[in-house]
């Protein structure tokens, strides 16, 4: 199985970008492994294969950013963008955005589960998870804070930019079963959450959520 998860935390400011991810690598290094561009043929038969996260992060305070992937070929992604002043949301699509172009599938009689249970209750914070029991799926959370400057507001050129790219590729699929499940979690939990689950197969799943605080004084 070959599953391609990435987090992104990006900070910045009103003269540039201080950090991002491009930033820590070596200069002509490629950020993504070239087998996600290659293309990739995957037969699977008679398997069973699941992630489970059972009573865990509970009473946690923070960020937290969690990918599952039971299916196979998946492109998982989560982003946070902290902001400090004025901000062009539409210039970080190519941090945004990611894609699954020429693979081909085989599946049969396999089983795929993917189950968060019992977790993350009376948890404060940010929470960014995509769950994937099916296979070459294309999903993403993007979460941006806006602090100072303008309010940021997301409009319809902005969120098309950061929207991940899949294209038709070929997948057969014969019996077998799939299942992503989130089962009494997030019970008195607070702050912001992203989720996205696929049991599906070929689908693309993006949120993006942008809040602004401003601080004003009226005399």
């Amino acid at each position: 199985m070959k599953i391609l998860l990435s987090l992104a935390f990006l900070v910045l400011f009103p003269w540039g970008v201080i950090a991002g991810p491009m930033d820590l690598l070596p200069e002509g290094t490629d950020p993504l492994p070239s087998a996600a561009e290659a293309g990739n043929f995957l037969f699977v038969s008679g398997t069973d294969s699941s992630t489970l996260i059972t009573s865990s992060f509970q009473d946690a305070v923070g960020l937290y950013t969690l990918n599952q992937a039971s299916g196979s070929l998946n492109d998982q992604s989560n982003c946070l963008l902290l902001s400090f002043g004025e901000l062009e949301v539409a210039e970080l699509g190519g941090y945004l955005s990611t894609g699954r172009r020429r693979d081909a599938s085989v599946l049969q009689d396999s089983e795929s589960r993917d189950l968060i249970e019992g977790s993350f209750s009376g948890s404060r914070g940010a929470f960014l998870l995509n769950q994937s029991a099916g296979s070459m799926n294309v999903q993403g959370n993007a979460l941006l804070l806006s602090i100072g400057g303008a309010p940021l507001v997301l409009g319809d050129l902005e969120l098309d930019a950061q929207r991940p790219e899949g294209e038709a590729v070929p997948l057969e699929e014969r019996g077998g079963s799939r299942e992503d499940l989130l089962v009494d979690s997030f019970n008195g939990a607070s702050g912001v959450g992203l989720i996205s689950q696929s049991a599906g197969n070929m689908n693309t799943i993006h949120n993006t959520v942008g809040i602004s605080f401003r601080h004003q004084v009226i005399r």
